[in-house]
């Protein structure tokens, strides 16, 4: 469902150019918030969504809401100019000061306070199992996968092979594991994030996967961008070594509400997962 700010935009498109076929579309990005970008004749005027579209009566633009509100004002991305022409696939940002944000965001913005107001429960929680999975939990159960994962592999190399052929090959397979496992410091926070931001990961046929220079460019952009503001206000990095064949690094970005997980095997880093910190 589009917001009172969306409509409004939608409304003051309509009037200045009541030809070009404007309309917002819609994607969840939680049970209980979406994202919008702007359409016109059925076609989008940005690869990316945006928490709001917004019409900024001072100066005339129709931009899409990047960041919610601090200090009164947030950042948005400027889609139609004051003259009516789309300026999407141009990359200008503005901050603007008269955007109300929807109850969606807003009721985001506040899960993480109530989360403090309420973290002298979290123990008890714990214990009946109704509370929200902790980091430390998440990572434990991130281990205890990679750990499946690899007595799978090991399991058909014993189905398939000799037993004395097994015995040798697993001390050597383990070996080669240990040898190429990427080190600690190697793994760059800030640059995987950027990349699972821009959708680097997403398989080529995933709808939201930038195709062509133009949109990887303008990807490229808009994730160092949000990457850059999200962790200006800080994140946590944990790296757990496993057996010293593989690592598990978790990357919480708490001013994103966001927890990224990667998996270090055989020199690489591989993203596994992400979650929102404000989903129940």
């Amino acid at each position: 469902m589009s917001s009172a700010s969306s409509q409004a935009a939608l409304q003051h498109l309509r009037r200045i150019q009541p030809s070009d076929g404007w309309a917002i579309e819609s994607r969840a990005l939680t049970a209980t918030a979406n994202t919008v970008r702007l359409l016109r004749r059925n076609a989008p005027l940005t690869d990316n969504y945006f928490l709001d579209v917004h019409y900024d009566s001072a100066s005339g633009n129709v931009v899409g809401i990047l960041t919610p509100n601090r200090d009164g004002r947030a950042q948005g991305q400027v889609l139609v100019n004051s003259r009516g022409k789309p300026v999407g696939k141009q990359l200008q940002l503005v901050r603007v000061s008269q955007w109300d944000e929807p109850f969606t965001v807003r009721r985001a913005a506040t899960t993480r306070t109530a989360n403090t107001a309420t973290s002298s429960s979290s123990a008890a929680e714990t214990e009946t199992g109704t509370g929200t999975l902790s980091m430390q939990e998440n990572k434990q159960l991130l281990t205890y996968a990679a750990y499946a994962i690899g007595a799978l592999f090991l399991f058909r190399v014993l189905c398939s092979a000799m037993v004395g052929l097994y015995v040798l090959a697993f001390p050597i397979l383990y070996l080669y594991l240990v040898q190429n496992c990427p080190s600690a410091k190697s793994f760059e926070p800030k640059k995987e994030v950027k990349r699972v931001m821009r959708g680097y990961h997403l398989p080529q046929d995933h709808p939201d996967k930038p195709r062509g220079f133009m949109s990887e460019t303008l990807a490229r952009i808009n994730a160092t961008l949000a990457t850059e503001l999200a962790t200006g206000m800080g994140y946590e990095v944990d790296i757990t070594p496993l057996a010293g064949a593989a690592h598990v690094a978790a990357v919480r970005v708490p001013s994103a509400k966001m927890e990224f997980y990667w998996v270090g095997v055989m020199g690489r880093w591989y993203y596994v997962f992400s979650r929102n910190l404000s989903d129940p």
